[in-house]
């Protein structure tokens, strides 16, 4: 299997302390990608529900990633800057790759419900970068469907 030394100091620190911090890619196969290029947000508004989706775009060294994701950290407390914090992981390669640098995204739905919003912090292996919801434009698209988030359809 594929894997990614960590050289990020920020994500070094944070995985060193008692939390908050996500559990989910210690404990399975899935680890940060090599770097964290570039996020962009996309906001929605569904039935008046108001969504927010996270897209992130960075590198992995070799070819064969998948499942690539951004995890989130897990705060007993919202942080107090508004700045959430999400570490770009996805599942390395398992067979025979070809050591080349390889495009990766992802995407986090977010649904937006009374929560302090500012921003992201995305951690990859090597690098952390900020998105801060003031960079984005303020354009709200709104879909309008005859269902709910979270019923089923008749």
């Amino acid at each position: 299997m594929a894997s990614i030394e960590i050289k990020n100091k920020e994500l070094i620190t944070l995985l060193e302390k008692d939390g908050p911090f996500p559990l989910e890619f210690v404990q399975q196969e899935f680890q940060p990608i090599y770097s964290v290029e570039h996020a962009h947000f996309t906001f929605l508004s569904l039935n008046r529900t108001r969504i927010l989706l996270i897209t992130a775009f960075g590198m992995v060294t070799t070819t064969g990633w998948t499942q690539g994701h951004l995890q989130p950290f897990i705060y007993i407390q919202p942080p107090p800057d508004g700045i959430w914090d999400f570490v770009f992981v996805a599942r390395p390669p398992s067979g025979v790759v070809a050591e080349m640098i390889s495009p990766i995204s992802a995407t986090y739905v977010w649904k937006m419900v009374g929560y302090d919003l500012k921003g992201v912090r995305i951690h990859s292996a090597t690098k952390t970068i900020t998105q801060l919801i003031t960079d984005e434009p303020k354009h709200i698209t709104e879909v309008k469907s005859g269902f709910e988030i979270g019923k089923k359809a008749a």
